[in-house]
Protein backbone atom coordinates (compact mmCIF):
# COMPACT_ATOMS: atom_id res chain seq x y z
CA UNK A 1 0.00 0.00 0.00
CA UNK A 2 1.35 3.45 -1.11
CA UNK A 3 0.13 6.90 -1.43
CA UNK A 4 0.07 10.37 -1.37
CA UNK A 5 -2.23 13.16 -0.44
CA UNK A 6 -2.42 16.94 0.04
CA UNK A 7 -1.32 17.27 4.31
CA UNK A 8 -3.31 20.12 4.96
CA UNK A 9 -6.22 18.10 3.34
CA UNK A 10 -5.44 14.89 5.09
CA UNK A 11 -4.83 17.11 8.55
CA UNK A 12 -8.78 18.09 8.34
CA UNK A 13 -10.18 14.53 7.46
CA UNK A 14 -8.50 13.07 10.54
CA UNK A 15 -9.41 16.11 12.88
CA UNK A 16 -12.93 15.64 12.69
CA UNK A 17 -12.79 12.12 12.21
CA UNK A 18 -11.05 12.18 15.89
CA UNK A 19 -13.86 13.64 17.11
CA UNK A 20 -15.95 10.00 17.39
CA UNK A 21 -13.11 8.27 17.81
CA UNK A 22 -12.96 6.19 21.70
CA UNK A 23 -9.56 6.25 23.76
CA UNK A 24 -10.13 2.99 24.61
CA UNK A 25 -12.47 -0.34 23.08
CA UNK A 26 -12.45 -4.11 23.35
CA UNK A 27 -12.17 -3.59 19.57
CA UNK A 28 -8.77 -2.23 19.00
CA UNK A 29 -9.30 -1.51 15.48
CA UNK A 30 -11.84 1.07 16.66
CA UNK A 31 -9.28 3.11 17.93
CA UNK A 32 -7.75 4.14 14.91
CA UNK A 33 -8.87 5.42 11.42
CA UNK A 34 -9.67 2.87 8.43
CA UNK A 35 -7.40 3.63 5.57
CA UNK A 36 -8.63 2.21 1.93
CA UNK A 37 -6.78 2.95 -1.06
CA UNK A 38 -7.96 1.94 -4.48
CA UNK A 39 -5.24 2.36 -7.70
CA UNK A 40 -7.93 1.93 -9.76
CA UNK A 41 -10.21 5.11 -8.94
CA UNK A 42 -7.38 6.93 -7.24
CA UNK A 43 -9.83 7.32 -4.56
CA UNK A 44 -8.97 7.39 -0.74
CA UNK A 45 -11.38 6.17 1.62
CA UNK A 46 -11.02 7.09 5.27
CA UNK A 47 -13.60 6.07 7.97
CA UNK A 48 -13.87 6.26 12.37
CA UNK A 49 -16.84 4.47 13.92
CA UNK A 50 -17.92 4.45 17.71
CA UNK A 51 -20.62 2.15 16.68
CA UNK A 52 -23.19 5.31 17.54
CA UNK A 53 -21.87 7.40 15.19
CA UNK A 54 -19.93 6.80 11.90
CA UNK A 55 -18.03 9.12 9.50
CA UNK A 56 -16.71 8.31 6.18
CA UNK A 57 -14.36 10.43 4.07
CA UNK A 58 -13.56 10.53 0.26
CA UNK A 59 -10.72 12.36 -1.28
CA UNK A 60 -8.55 11.81 -4.53
CA UNK A 61 -4.81 10.87 -3.77
CA UNK A 62 -2.18 9.87 -6.30
CA UNK A 63 -2.29 6.03 -5.39
CA UNK A 64 0.67 3.71 -6.81
CA UNK A 65 -0.18 0.70 -4.79
CA UNK A 66 -3.86 -0.15 -2.80
CA UNK A 67 -4.91 -1.72 0.06
CA UNK A 68 -6.02 -0.86 3.56
CA UNK A 69 -4.73 -0.18 6.94
CA UNK A 70 -5.74 1.30 10.58
CA UNK A 71 -3.39 3.95 11.98
CA UNK A 72 -4.15 5.13 15.15
CA UNK A 73 -6.17 8.00 15.23
CA UNK A 74 -5.08 10.68 18.24
CA UNK A 75 -1.39 9.88 16.67
CA UNK A 76 -2.08 10.25 13.15
CA UNK A 77 -4.50 13.44 14.09
CA UNK A 78 -1.71 15.29 16.03
CA UNK A 79 0.99 14.28 13.66
CA UNK A 80 -0.59 15.49 10.23
CA UNK A 81 -0.74 19.84 11.62
CA UNK A 82 3.33 18.82 12.82
CA UNK A 83 5.12 17.85 9.29
CA UNK A 84 6.20 20.19 6.44
CA UNK A 85 5.36 19.87 3.03
CA UNK A 86 2.33 20.22 0.91
CA UNK A 87 1.84 16.38 0.26
CA UNK A 88 2.58 13.24 2.50
CA UNK A 89 3.64 9.51 1.49
CA UNK A 90 2.41 7.07 3.29
CA UNK A 91 3.95 3.88 2.44
CA UNK A 92 2.99 0.40 4.45
CA UNK A 93 5.39 -3.08 3.86
CA UNK A 94 5.12 -6.14 5.10
CA UNK A 95 5.70 -6.73 8.51
CA UNK A 96 2.55 -3.97 9.86
CA UNK A 97 4.92 -0.87 9.73
CA UNK A 98 3.93 2.54 8.37
CA UNK A 99 6.55 4.51 6.76
CA UNK A 100 5.31 8.37 6.62
CA UNK A 101 7.07 10.89 5.08
CA UNK A 102 6.59 14.77 4.32
CA UNK A 103 9.71 16.11 3.17
CA UNK A 104 12.67 15.63 5.80
CA UNK A 105 10.10 14.35 7.92
CA UNK A 106 10.11 10.06 8.54
CA UNK A 107 7.83 8.64 10.46
CA UNK A 108 7.69 4.75 11.10
CA UNK A 109 3.98 3.64 13.18
CA UNK A 110 2.52 0.41 13.29
CA UNK A 111 -0.76 -0.54 12.11
CA UNK A 112 -3.17 -3.07 11.94
CA UNK A 113 -3.86 -4.36 8.10
CA UNK A 114 -7.82 -3.38 8.73
CA UNK A 115 -9.33 -6.95 8.02
CA UNK A 116 -11.48 -6.70 11.21
CA UNK A 117 -12.34 -3.47 10.84
CA UNK A 118 -16.22 -2.98 11.88
CA UNK A 119 -16.98 -0.38 9.29
CA UNK A 120 -20.35 0.27 8.72
CA UNK A 121 -23.00 0.31 6.18
CA UNK A 122 -24.73 3.79 5.12
CA UNK A 123 -28.04 3.23 4.76
CA UNK A 124 -30.18 4.36 2.05
CA UNK A 125 -32.47 6.95 2.84
CA UNK A 126 -35.49 6.94 0.46
CA UNK A 127 -36.20 11.24 0.67
CA UNK A 128 -33.81 13.55 1.30
CA UNK A 129 -33.75 17.52 1.71
CA UNK A 130 -31.12 19.98 1.63
CA UNK A 131 -30.77 21.46 5.31
CA UNK A 132 -27.82 24.14 5.62
CA UNK A 133 -26.51 26.62 9.39
CA UNK A 134 -26.65 23.60 10.90
CA UNK A 135 -23.30 24.96 13.17
CA UNK A 136 -25.00 28.03 14.22
CA UNK A 137 -28.37 26.34 15.30
CA UNK A 138 -26.42 23.79 16.98
CA UNK A 139 -24.63 26.50 19.11
CA UNK A 140 -28.12 28.36 20.08
CA UNK A 141 -30.22 25.31 20.48
CA UNK A 142 -28.62 22.54 22.16
CA UNK A 143 -27.54 23.61 25.81
CA UNK A 144 -31.35 23.43 26.30
CA UNK A 145 -31.04 19.80 25.65
CA UNK A 146 -31.36 17.26 28.09
CA UNK A 147 -27.75 15.77 29.08
CA UNK A 148 -27.60 12.39 28.09
CA UNK A 149 -27.67 9.50 31.14
CA UNK A 150 -27.38 5.78 30.97
CA UNK A 151 -31.14 5.49 30.22
CA UNK A 152 -32.34 6.85 26.95
CA UNK A 153 -34.74 10.21 26.76
CA UNK A 154 -36.00 11.61 24.21
CA UNK A 155 -35.31 15.28 25.15
CA UNK A 156 -31.62 14.57 25.11
CA UNK A 157 -32.55 14.99 21.17
CA UNK A 158 -32.73 18.15 18.62
CA UNK A 159 -35.90 18.26 16.44
CA UNK A 160 -35.05 19.92 13.40
CA UNK A 161 -38.06 20.87 11.36
CA UNK A 162 -37.43 21.24 7.65
CA UNK A 163 -39.49 23.21 5.84
CA UNK A 164 -39.13 24.84 2.20
CA UNK A 165 -38.05 28.15 2.96
CA UNK A 166 -36.75 27.75 6.52
CA UNK A 167 -35.61 24.86 8.79
CA UNK A 168 -36.10 25.18 13.04
CA UNK A 169 -33.98 23.57 15.50
CA UNK A 170 -36.07 22.73 18.98
CA UNK A 171 -33.79 21.43 22.37
CA UNK A 172 -35.90 21.48 25.49
CA UNK A 173 -35.09 19.94 28.94
CA UNK A 174 -38.73 20.39 29.81
CA UNK A 175 -37.97 23.52 32.34
CA UNK A 176 -36.16 25.45 29.82
CA UNK A 177 -36.66 25.86 25.51
CA UNK A 178 -34.67 26.84 23.25
CA UNK A 179 -36.00 27.54 19.16
CA UNK A 180 -33.88 28.88 16.21
CA UNK A 181 -34.95 29.37 12.78
CA UNK A 182 -32.49 29.16 9.85
CA UNK A 183 -33.85 30.81 6.57
CA UNK A 184 -33.14 28.42 3.10
CA UNK A 185 -34.98 26.87 0.26
CA UNK A 186 -35.19 23.31 0.45
CA UNK A 187 -37.14 20.86 -1.76
CA UNK A 188 -39.53 19.03 0.70
CA UNK A 189 -40.30 18.93 4.34
CA UNK A 190 -38.87 16.40 7.13
CA UNK A 191 -38.67 15.87 10.68
CA UNK A 192 -35.46 14.40 12.31
CA UNK A 193 -34.13 13.48 15.78
CA UNK A 194 -30.86 14.44 16.56
CA UNK A 195 -29.32 13.04 19.58
CA UNK A 196 -27.21 16.16 20.90
CA UNK A 197 -23.79 13.57 21.21
CA UNK A 198 -24.23 13.70 17.09
CA UNK A 199 -25.33 16.93 16.64
CA UNK A 200 -22.29 18.40 18.34
CA UNK A 201 -20.07 16.09 16.16
CA UNK A 202 -22.37 17.02 13.25
CA UNK A 203 -21.70 20.97 13.54
CA UNK A 204 -18.18 20.19 14.15
CA UNK A 205 -17.19 18.82 10.83
CA UNK A 206 -19.88 20.27 8.84
CA UNK A 207 -20.54 23.74 9.99
CA UNK A 208 -23.38 26.09 8.10
CA UNK A 209 -22.31 24.29 4.94
CA UNK A 210 -25.26 22.66 2.83
CA UNK A 211 -25.52 19.14 2.69
CA UNK A 212 -28.53 16.23 2.28
CA UNK A 213 -30.48 14.74 5.40
CA UNK A 214 -32.23 11.80 5.06
CA UNK A 215 -33.35 8.46 7.78
CA UNK A 216 -33.55 5.24 6.65
CA UNK A 217 -35.45 3.20 9.82
CA UNK A 218 -33.44 4.08 12.87
CA UNK A 219 -29.99 5.65 10.94
CA UNK A 220 -30.01 9.36 10.38
CA UNK A 221 -27.63 9.93 7.70
CA UNK A 222 -25.77 13.66 6.32
CA UNK A 223 -23.90 13.81 3.31
CA UNK A 224 -21.82 16.77 2.72
CA UNK A 225 -18.44 18.02 0.73
CA UNK A 226 -16.82 14.55 0.52
CA UNK A 227 -18.15 13.08 3.67
CA UNK A 228 -20.84 10.61 4.59
CA UNK A 229 -21.95 11.10 8.37
CA UNK A 230 -24.54 8.49 10.00
CA UNK A 231 -26.32 7.76 13.55
CA UNK A 232 -28.23 6.51 15.51
CA UNK A 233 -31.74 7.96 15.78
CA UNK A 234 -34.52 7.72 18.48
CA UNK A 235 -37.99 7.13 17.88
CA UNK A 236 -40.67 9.24 20.15
CA UNK A 237 -43.36 11.83 20.54
CA UNK A 238 -41.56 15.07 21.35
CA UNK A 239 -43.79 17.99 22.77
CA UNK A 240 -45.41 20.31 21.18
CA UNK A 241 -43.34 23.63 20.93
CA UNK A 242 -46.35 25.64 19.12
CA UNK A 243 -48.82 24.57 21.58
CA UNK A 244 -46.52 25.20 24.62
CA UNK A 245 -45.63 28.47 23.05
CA UNK A 246 -49.67 29.43 22.81
CA UNK A 247 -50.58 28.38 25.92
CA UNK A 248 -47.90 31.26 27.61
CA UNK A 249 -50.20 34.28 27.84
CA UNK A 250 -47.72 37.25 28.61
CA UNK A 251 -48.51 39.83 31.67
CA UNK A 252 -45.62 42.11 31.59
CA UNK A 253 -43.33 43.13 28.28
CA UNK A 254 -40.21 44.59 27.37
CA UNK A 255 -37.79 45.38 24.24
CA UNK A 256 -34.13 45.64 25.22
CA UNK A 257 -31.19 45.18 22.95
CA UNK A 258 -29.97 41.77 23.08
CA UNK A 259 -25.98 43.18 23.48
CA UNK A 260 -27.25 45.60 26.35
CA UNK A 261 -28.81 42.99 28.62
CA UNK A 262 -26.13 40.34 27.78
CA UNK A 263 -23.20 43.04 29.20
CA UNK A 264 -25.06 43.91 31.98
CA UNK A 265 -26.29 40.16 33.00
CA UNK A 266 -22.13 39.05 32.07
CA UNK A 267 -20.89 41.29 34.61
CA UNK A 268 -23.18 39.01 37.68
CA UNK A 269 -21.84 36.13 35.47
CA UNK A 270 -18.44 36.60 36.99
CA UNK A 271 -19.56 36.40 40.28
CA UNK A 272 -22.20 33.78 39.91
CA UNK A 273 -21.69 30.60 42.01
CA UNK A 274 -24.23 28.58 39.77
CA UNK A 275 -27.10 28.42 43.26
CA UNK A 276 -27.75 31.85 43.40
CA UNK A 277 -30.19 32.90 40.59
CA UNK A 278 -30.75 36.77 39.23
CA UNK A 279 -33.88 38.88 40.38
CA UNK A 280 -35.03 40.71 37.79
CA UNK A 281 -38.00 43.25 37.64
CA UNK A 282 -39.82 45.25 34.79
CA UNK A 283 -39.39 48.89 35.59
CA UNK A 284 -40.65 52.05 34.56
CA UNK A 285 -37.20 52.97 34.02
CA UNK A 286 -35.66 50.15 32.54
CA UNK A 287 -35.02 46.57 33.89
CA UNK A 288 -34.05 45.62 37.03
CA UNK A 289 -31.35 43.07 37.79
CA UNK A 290 -30.10 42.29 40.95
CA UNK A 291 -27.97 39.47 42.52
CA UNK A 292 -26.55 38.66 45.91
CA UNK A 293 -24.53 36.30 47.09
CA UNK A 294 -22.65 35.20 50.59
CA UNK A 295 -19.24 37.84 49.98
CA UNK A 296 -20.73 39.93 47.07
CA UNK A 297 -23.21 41.57 44.84
CA UNK A 298 -24.72 43.39 42.16
CA UNK A 299 -27.55 46.03 41.39
CA UNK A 300 -27.68 47.29 37.73
CA UNK A 301 -31.07 48.88 35.58
CA UNK A 302 -30.92 47.79 32.03
CA UNK A 303 -32.02 50.35 29.53
CA UNK A 304 -35.15 48.72 27.68
CA UNK A 305 -38.71 50.37 26.73
CA UNK A 306 -40.85 48.74 29.43
CA UNK A 307 -44.37 48.29 28.23
CA UNK A 308 -46.10 46.47 31.27
CA UNK A 309 -44.16 46.34 34.01
CA UNK A 310 -44.16 43.64 36.41
CA UNK A 311 -45.09 43.61 40.80
CA UNK A 312 -42.15 45.08 42.60
CA UNK A 313 -41.30 41.67 43.82
CA UNK A 314 -40.13 40.63 40.54
CA UNK A 315 -39.15 36.69 39.56
CA UNK A 316 -35.81 35.25 39.96
CA UNK A 317 -34.26 33.35 37.49
CA UNK A 318 -30.89 31.29 36.81
CA UNK A 319 -27.82 33.17 35.61
CA UNK A 320 -27.09 30.60 32.89
CA UNK A 321 -29.88 29.97 31.76
CA UNK A 322 -29.92 34.27 30.61
CA UNK A 323 -25.95 33.74 29.43
CA UNK A 324 -26.74 30.62 27.18
CA UNK A 325 -30.16 32.48 25.29
CA UNK A 326 -28.41 36.02 25.03
CA UNK A 327 -24.97 34.72 23.66
CA UNK A 328 -26.22 34.57 20.47
CA UNK A 329 -28.81 36.79 19.98
CA UNK A 330 -28.67 39.87 18.13
CA UNK A 331 -30.77 43.24 17.79
CA UNK A 332 -33.82 44.04 20.22
CA UNK A 333 -35.45 41.06 21.37
CA UNK A 334 -38.80 40.90 23.33
CA UNK A 335 -39.11 39.78 26.91
CA UNK A 336 -42.06 38.62 28.34
CA UNK A 337 -43.10 37.58 31.22
CA UNK A 338 -46.34 35.86 32.60
CA UNK A 339 -48.51 36.16 35.99
CA UNK A 340 -46.73 32.51 36.73
CA UNK A 341 -42.73 33.87 35.95
CA UNK A 342 -42.25 32.02 32.64
CA UNK A 343 -40.04 34.54 30.66
CA UNK A 344 -39.97 34.25 26.59
CA UNK A 345 -36.99 35.68 25.04
CA UNK A 346 -37.78 36.51 21.46
CA UNK A 347 -35.71 37.79 18.49
CA UNK A 348 -36.97 37.10 14.61
CA UNK A 349 -34.84 33.45 14.62
CA UNK A 350 -34.61 32.79 18.32
CA UNK A 351 -36.85 31.79 21.10
CA UNK A 352 -35.72 30.82 24.80
CA UNK A 353 -38.59 29.84 26.95
CA UNK A 354 -37.47 29.18 31.02
CA UNK A 355 -39.22 29.20 34.29
CA UNK A 356 -38.92 31.12 37.25
CA UNK A 357 -36.85 29.76 40.46
CA UNK A 358 -36.87 30.72 44.45
CA UNK A 359 -34.42 32.44 45.53
CA UNK A 360 -31.52 31.31 47.47
CA UNK A 361 -32.51 30.53 51.26
CA UNK A 362 -29.81 31.67 52.57
CA UNK A 363 -30.05 34.79 51.13
CA UNK A 364 -33.08 35.64 51.79
CA UNK A 365 -32.79 33.92 55.58
CA UNK A 366 -29.71 36.93 55.63
CA UNK A 367 -32.26 39.95 53.63
CA UNK A 368 -34.90 38.95 56.59
CA UNK A 369 -32.45 39.06 59.41
CA UNK A 370 -30.89 42.37 58.99
CA UNK A 371 -34.62 44.24 58.50
CA UNK A 372 -35.77 42.72 61.73
CA UNK A 373 -31.98 43.66 63.39
CA UNK A 374 -33.24 47.20 61.55
CA UNK A 375 -36.74 47.33 63.11
CA UNK A 376 -34.69 45.90 66.98
CA UNK A 377 -32.56 48.99 66.49
CA UNK A 378 -34.97 51.09 65.51
CA UNK A 379 -37.12 50.44 68.67
CA UNK A 380 -34.34 50.83 70.62
CA UNK A 381 -33.65 53.74 69.52
CA UNK A 382 -37.21 55.15 70.07
CA UNK A 383 -37.05 54.08 73.46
Amino acid sequence: MRFTVDRKKMAGICRNLMRIVPDTSPIADLTGILIEADENTGNLNLTANNQEIAIQYDCTARIEAGGKMVLNARLLSDMMPLLAGEHVLFDVQNGGIAHIQSESANFYVSCLPGTHYPKPEVPAPENTVQISGIGKLAKQTVFAAKKPDSTANIYSNVKLLVFPTEIHMIATDTVRLALARHKQISAGNMTLLIPISALSVLAGVAGDEPMQAGMSQNSLVFKGDGFVFTSRTMQGAYMDVNEILKSIQPQYDALVPARDLWRDIDSVGVMADGITPIHLILREDGISLSWQGESAKFHTVADAVVYRPTPEAGFHYKVNSFLQALRYMEGNIRLSIDRSGMLLLKSEDQCYLFSPVRPRKAVVAKQQGGKKKDKKNKTANAA
